[in-house]
């Protein structure tokens, strides 16, 4: 089976060290299965640029994925809110991370039926089919 690319989202504005290790380690483990875009890694991890440069290049690598997968916290952060309105509109498979699980609900322009996924720290994450 062929791996699809997932998007990592969640709060870094405010964070320590701007959440950078929440987000590697989320890449890690999703990698098994899914093939993560990690908006970390954006501009060598840079953090001297503006937040318009950031959202632009963020927002151009959420289009070109098949899923987001959005860290504990999200709602609090304005930028992850919009990425995740942008993967709505774009029909995305959508993926919460809660405590030590990831959840994912296949049909994320309905009402979400929740399947629970295996744990984040032994991740036998398989991509739902649509």
């Amino acid at each position: 089976m062929t791996k699809r690319k997932i998007y990592i989202s969640g709060p870094m504005t405010g964070k320590t060290n701007l959440n950078f290790p929440a987000f590697h380690a989320a890449a890690e483990s999703l990698k098994e299965v899914w093939i993560p875009v990690n908006p970390a890694e954006n501009f060598g991890g840079r953090q001297d640029l503006g937040r318009e440069t950031y959202m632009r290049a963020d927002v151009r690598l959420l289009s070109d994925c098949d899923a987001i997968a959005l860290l504990s916290g999200w709602r609090e952060s304005r930028g992850a809110r919009l990425e995740y309105l942008v993967a709505q509109e774009m029909g995305l498979e959508v993926i919460h991370q809660v405590s030590d699980r990831w959840w994912s609900n296949q049909a994320p322009n309905e009402t979400p039926a929740w399947v629970a996924m295996a744990p984040v720290n032994t991740m036998i994450l398989t991509p739902l089919e649509a």
